[in-house]
């Protein structure tokens, strides 16, 4: 059985009487989708996905916990925020910290379960016909040319780093130099080093001879 993938679209709270009483019994929903299809949506109550602490019976060989167990961990998170009152923070940037959209925009997004600029630029064809926004697809278009350039300044910085790094070493090396040849009592050469010809001058070969 597949592990599965989901996306937690949201929760929400109903009240029951319970038997032979007045009272009212609180029952927490969830509702979530597969990350591949956001509009198969499926709504449950969050006391079911729990996965029972003694394990499942005729599930010998654990398939059906480990599923419960995969779902639950992904939507638990999420849960324990609700509860609190928090969110969980998006994996990857939040529409709020992206200037290719607006407050009301990332409104309609995130409705529609999509909070990233990831999730902007790998929308499916049934997110894109679901989110009811002008130029949608140029936002999709847009969000995927914000990270493609965003990963190149990273990579750009990374390269000047090892750039930085290596200079230092080098000088690092260049100090322990000096310092040996200072120990040995040797002269000194603080002149960069340059790289002879690859053949001495024939009047050099016929003095030494």
């Amino acid at each position: 059985m597949d592990k599965p993938s989901v996306r937690v679209l949201g929760f929400r709270t109903t009240y029951h009487k319970r038997k032979d009483s007045a009272e009212l019994v609180p029952r927490d929903w969830v509702r979530y989708a597969p990350v591949h299809d956001i509009n198969t949506v499926t709504e449950e109550m969050v006391k079911a996905l729990r996965p029972p602490e003694n394990g499942l019976e005729r599930d010998d060989e654990g398939l059906k916990m480990g599923y419960m167990q995969a779902l639950w961990g992904q939507i638990e998170p999420h849960y324990v925020a609700w509860k609190q009152g928090t969110e969980v923070p998006a994996n990857g940037i939040p529409l709020s910290a992206w200037a290719g959209v607006t407050a009301e925009e990332a409104e309609v997004f995130r409705k529609a379960g999509v909070r990233t600029v990831e999730e902007v630029s790998t929308m499916t064809e049934g997110q894109l016909n679901r989110v009811m926004l002008p130029g949608i697809r140029a936002k999709k278009q847009l969000a995927a040319e914000f990270l493609a350039s965003r990963d190149s300044t990273a990579n750009a910085s990374k390269i000047t780093a090892l750039e930085e790094q290596n200079a230092a070493l080098q000088a690092q090396i260049a100090q322990m130099a000096k310092a040996v040849s200072e120990l040995r009592g040797a002269p000194v050469d603080d002149s960069p080093v340059k790289r002879g010809p690859g053949r001495p001058k024939k009047a050099e070969i016929e003095e030494a001879a």
